[in-house]
C-alpha cells in the first residue's frame, strides 16, 4: 500500500478492554476506540494531537435501580489520560510523536513506522482499521 493510500495505522491496543489507538497519516489525527468492533456504531473519538494531549474525559459511576441505569456521579479524569491510555495499549513510544505534532511539527509516516518496528519487532499495519483489528483479537 502506498503512503498516499493509507487510511489508519494501528498504533497500539489492549485486548483486555478492548481499546485501540490508531493514527491517520494524511490528517495527522489520533483515534481512540473503546470497543471490540471498530467502525460505525463503535464508541470512539478522533482528536488532533493538540486535543489528545490535554483531553480529560468524564467517567461515570452507575447503578441499576428498577432495571434502569442511574448515574451516581461523573468525575473528570485527572491530567495525563492519554499517556495512561498509551501505556495501557502498549504504545508509549508514540507519545513523543504526538507531542511533536502538537507543537506543530510535521512528521513523516516513515519515521513513525520505524519507531513502531523498533518497539514491536514487526511492521505497523495500515489500511481499514476494522480489517486490521479483526486480526488482532
Amino acid at each position: 500500500m502506498k503512503n498516499n493510500e493509507m487510511r489508519d495505522c494501528l498504533i497500539g491496543f489492549d485486548p483486555a478492554c478492548p481499546m485501540w489507538i490508531a493514527y491517520h497519516p494524511e490528517r495527522q489525527t489520533v483515534s481512540i476506540c473503546q470497543e471490540a468492533v471498530v467502525g460505525p456504531g463503535a464508541h470512539g473519538a478522533t482528536f488532533s494531537p493538540e486535543e489528545i494531549i490535554t483531553y480529560r474525559p468524564y467517567t461515570a459511576t452507575t447503578t441499576v435501580v428498577n432495571g434502569m441505569v442511574r448515574i451516581l456521579k461523573a468525575e473528570q479524569e485527572p491530567p495525563g489520560w492519554f499517556q495512561r491510555i498509551c501505556h495501557k495499549c502498549h504504545c508509549e513510544w508514540f507519545l513523543p510523536f504526538v507531542e511533536r505534532m502538537a507543537a506543530g511539527e510535521k512528521i513523516q509516516i516513515e519515521e513513525i513506522q520505524a519507531a513502531y518496528f523498533a518497539y514491536n519487532g514487526k511492521a505497523m499495519q495500515c489500511g481499514r482499521l476494522d480489517e486490521i483489528v479483526e486480526g488482532q483479537s
